[in-house]
């Protein structure tokens, strides 16, 4: 609904947008809300201590934000951050709803071309399945990179409880 009041609603009070740019222009509107909340919920878990810990070490705001709290805030945000780009991936395919050449309306107009339902339909799940599965490689890698230094202090910590006291 928001690609078509944007599409074709916006005119109507001389705002004129090109396919493409209503299409970016509704997928981020629509998916801005939702990564708002995901970065806002990740700072959220930061624990307080954290930030006054910072403060204790004499560090500025600028410092305890690069030092303190975005490594930690990126750990927790990342995951649910791919998720919601595997979503927008997905989402794109609504674009056909006002006619932009997109996956799934490339596919609908070779169905009508050709009457082959079912091996088009079996191709776009392919594409959509193998877009998915190279995003989700991209995450894991961001999520271990992102997680090097996590895990390396847990294998400390376990070394350290393993030693004989």
């Amino acid at each position: 609904i928001q690609m078509v009041a944007i599409y074709s609603g916006l005119p109507q009070v001389g705002i004129k947008f090109s396919v493409f740019t209503s299409v970016l222009v509704a997928l981020i509107s629509n998916e801005a809300a939702y990564m708002a909340e995901i970065i806002r919920g990740g700072f959220l878990a930061i624990p307080p201590g954290q930030t006054d810990a910072a403060k204790a070490l004499g560090l500025n705001r600028w410092q305890t934000l690069t030092k303190i709290q975005l490594p930690q805030a990126v750990r927790i945000i990342l995951p649910a951050v791919g998720n919601s780009v595997n979503g927008l991936l997905k989402a794109t395919s609504i674009a056909s709803v006002i006619s932009m050449e997109e996956l799934m309306r490339r596919s609908e107009m070779i169905m009508q071309l050709k009457f082959d339902v079912l091996e088009v339909c079996a191709a776009a799940a392919v594409d959509y399945l193998i877009l998915t599965t190279l995003w989700d490689q991209v995450q894991k890698r961001l999520e271990k990179r992102f997680n090097r230094g996590q895990m390396a202090k847990v294998t400390t910590a376990v070394e350290q409880a393993a030693l004989p006291r």
